[in-house]
């Protein structure tokens, strides 16, 4: 007589389960730990990242982020893009980041964006992101410059504070009463009581034509 025995399929290892997930949301996707929600222990997660950046199937960016690398057949390995890298940490409930320093006010035209740098700020939070586009610096700002503030309102406050009391001038106002129009306005000037009180006149000038802004300054 022929006796068959039944074998029981092997469970999904680890790293097949991470390697499942990060194709599924394809080339380019940025990942931590955090993000691979997989109901396993994080130490397994850590260790099957580790292997499969052995592997070169991913490529570690910065501690503990990586990259699912996508090639391009002219302009080879294709970096991390800003975007992902803060969809990734908004995911894993990392925020909220807001710009800060100079990316804060090129954002409203106050100064010339710095190549390649990019400057972010979070409660809480450094980290350094290095790609060959670009550098993205996080670093912690106080609660009170993100709490209770619209992101608008919290984005100006930085970019006020790049340029700073001493040097701010007519010309500043006048662009960022260009750039600040309509709902923005009404947004950032309803909160104006909430800025610091060297900024709270140039923000009541938000409501102006810009030509009357100007010459209030």
């Amino acid at each position: 007589m022929h006796i068959t025995t039944a074998t029981a399929s092997q469970p999904e290892s680890t790293e097949a389960q991470v390697m499942a997930r990060v194709r599924r949301a394809g080339r380019g996707s940025v990942w931590c730990a955090e993000r691979l929600v997989l109901g396993l222990p994080r130490n397994a997660i850590d260790q099957a990242l580790g292997r499969l950046t052995s592997k070169e199937q991913l490529i570690r960016i910065a501690h503990g982020i990586y990259l699912y690398p996508q090639v391009h057949p002219l302009l080879g390995m294709q970096p991390a893009l800003l975007a992902d890298v803060l969809q990734m940490y908004s995911d894993i409930g990392v925020g909220p980041l807001i710009p800060t320093g100079a990316t804060a006010a090129a954002f409203f035209d106050l100064c010339e964006p710095e190549q390649m740098v990019i400057h972010y700020g979070g409660v809480g939070i450094t980290r350094t992101i290095a790609t060959a586009r670009w550098t993205l610096y996080i670093r912690p700002v106080a609660a009170r410059a993100i709490d209770g503030l619209h992101p608008l309102t919290a984005i100006l406050i930085q970019a006020m504070r790049h340029i700073g009391q001493k040097h701010w001038n007519s010309t500043h106002t006048q662009l960022l009463r260009h750039r600040i129009t309509g709902t923005s306005a009404a947004i950032i000037c309803d909160q104006g009581a909430l800025c610091p009180a060297w900024m709270r006149p140039i923000i009541t000038t938000l409501r102006m034509h810009p030509s009357t802004a100007a010459s209030t300054m």
